[in-house]
């Protein structure tokens, strides 16, 4: 029986030190398998970007204890700082795991710090597994408590909630007790932050990087000593008032494990914003049924919650980041190309003038029906598309896009995504014996040799 008294860090804190792998569902085990191999391969992938770059040459610079890998890179610095980079290298692909739980991403937030320190205590693979399932839990949950006005209001759930799973996930591998894995909660409720203006910038990735990070301090320090609120997450001044008005953390607590938030994760099939992916899946559907070339179309227009609007802020873009949020680019590229994929977002396929000659025709406009529908069933984009071509007009409705919660990438096409990824960076044989170590992570002695596979 829950005690109602008991504050919420506590509770979780709880939760998270009495959990072992043998209590979680093993459909939940092979679904955090797929995530981590998916990971891995967007943080290999991303290290082809400028903001990794950046940061990685900075770690280099500032030097420290050689205690972690940046993914990649043949190169080791503090753990802190390791996951800093690799979470940075994961999301700005924008092609890692979304989760309507989360708002936000939680791959590119848990991954980091647990692969950080496991490679520094010299953890097993359970290790990493549990702690990364359970990190996603504690963010999951906390964020469905959170609840759309916290996402409305400007903040990027990666950063907010992502800096708490972070927390929860390092507190795991570190082996604190529940006294200081809540203290390391209540150090990471003042640790949050990420603004969702800065979307279509290498800013939007420092995001995730900055909670992998902070949730290692706050679990380092709190294995230290160092204390914070227990009431940091329902207190009168705590966590859920002030990020989202939320004054019942109650049901942060009451779901936990049940049922586990990582079966709520969706997979990226294109690498952009998520939101963008169900007009892509209505586009490749109706062109099976009825096959058109883009110079027959005249108008696609796509009906969309109203916050999806205000994500999708680049409608002449001229980065690749920018480019990975505008709805107008993605689209038309598409129906120029036929697909959607890593090339496409280069600095010269930003340019394409087939696909500048038909970005004008691509609009999009606020649907309060699909806004009702997106919060009762808990989906993250329903859309409704239009395509007007010069004999007659197509229409479509997809409520979640392929590769969501409700039909996520199965194990081998996350394998086939992984070897496009890691491709970049490592040799075939390489990139199998990854896939393999990931598949089977539950017999993995030491965490260091998946590391030091990742290697080039």
């Amino acid at each position: 029986m829950k005690d109602e008294k008991m504050e919420a860090a506590r509770e979780v804190a709880q939760f998270i030190v009495r959990t072992d792998l043998a209590r979680i569902p093993v459909q939940v085990i092979e679904r955090g398998k797929r995530c981590i191999l998916d990971a891995l391969g967007c943080g290999l992938y991303g290290q082809e970007f400028e903001a990794t770059k950046i940061v990685s040459q900075l770690a280099r610079e500032w030097g420290g204890l050689p205690e972690a890998s940046i993914l990649g890179a043949r190169v080791k610095v503090p753990s802190a700082m390791a996951a800093l980079t690799n979470g940075i290298a994961i999301h700005v692909t924008e092609y890692d795991d979304s989760s309507v739980l989360f708002r936000g991403h939680p791959a590119s937030v848990v991954l980091p710090p647990v692969l950080a320190l496991c490679e520094l205590e010299m953890k097993s693979g359970r290790d990493l597994l549990l702690a990364y399932i359970l990190g996603l839990e504690a963010g999951g949950k906390l964020g469905k408590t959170m609840g759309w006005s916290h996402y409305e209001a400007g903040w990027h759930g990666t950063g907010t909630i992502g800096t708490i799973a972070s927390a929860a996930a390092s507190a795991k591998v570190l082996g604190l007790d529940e006294e200081k894995t809540a203290h390391a909660l209540a150090i990471a409720a003042s640790e949050a932050s990420g603004i969702r203006e800065n979307f279509g910038t290498m800013v939007k990735s420092f995001h995730a990087g900055q909670a992998s990070s902070a949730g290692i301090l706050a679990a380092l320090l709190a294995k230290k000593g160092y204390q914070g609120s227990l009431t940091a997450f329902e207190g009168q001044s705590g966590f859920g008032r002030v990020f989202s008005g939320e004054s019942e953390m109650r049901r942060w607590t009451n779901e936990l494990g049940e049922p586990y938030a990582l079966m709520d994760v969706g997979f990226k099939r294109y690498p952009s914003c998520a939101t963008i992916h169900p007009s892509l899946d209505a586009l490749e559907d109706l062109r099976k049924a009825h096959p058109f070339s883009w110079e027959e179309v005249e108008e696609v227009r796509c009906l969309l919650p109203p916050f999806v609007l205000s994500v999708l802020i680049y409608p002449e873009p001229h980065t690749g980041l920018e480019a990975q949020f505008s709805l107008q680019y993605c689209i038309s590229s598409f129906l120029v190309h036929g697909r959607l994929d890593l090339s496409h977002f280069e600095k010269e396929a930003v340019s394409d003038p087939k696909v500048r000659k038909l970005m004008p025709r691509v609009s999009m406009a606020p649907s309060k029906d699909l806004e009702s529908l997106m919060k009762a069933e808990n989906l993250l984009a329903p859309t409704d598309i239009e395509v007007k071509l010069k004999k007659q007009t197509l229409s479509k409705r997809i409520l979640e896009a392929k590769g969501g919660p409700s039909s996520p990438l199965q194990m081998e096409e996350v394998k086939e995504k992984f070897r496009t990824c890691a491709g970049r960076v490592l040799c075939s044989e390489k990139v199998e014996k990854v896939i393999d170590l990931v598949s089977s992570l539950e017999s993995l002695q030491q965490v260091r040799t998946l590391t030091e596979t990742l290697n080039p």
